[in-house]
């Protein structure tokens, strides 16, 4: 089983603070609780928490959940993944 996210022990890089925010808008637009917007991600109210905050990075499975649940945001998601493959690479 893929896991669902993985310790940040660094400041939310430019690609994931411009991906959480938009996450952030979305969750507000459509008047959706904690519970609910996580519901909608395949994950628990608690680790949305904790990546809203930074203190978790989303998973390629959260990313893939994003991508499908939110289509207009699959570039952010792509940005994502490309500025964090870049960093390891």
């Amino acid at each position: 089983m893929i896991p669902l996210c993985y310790s940040n022990d660094m400041v939310m890089t430019s690609p994931q603070a411009n991906l959480i925010e938009r996450l952030k808008q979305e969750q507000a637009q459509k008047e959706l609780t904690e519970a609910q917007f996580a519901q909608r991600l395949g994950v628990s109210r608690a680790l949305w928490f904790l990546i809203k905050r930074g203190e978790r990075k989303p998973s390629l499975r959260l990313l893939s959940a994003v991508a499908r649940e939110f289509p207009e945001l699959q570039l952010l998601v792509f940005e994502y993944i490309a500025g964090n493959h870049e960093k390891e690479g």
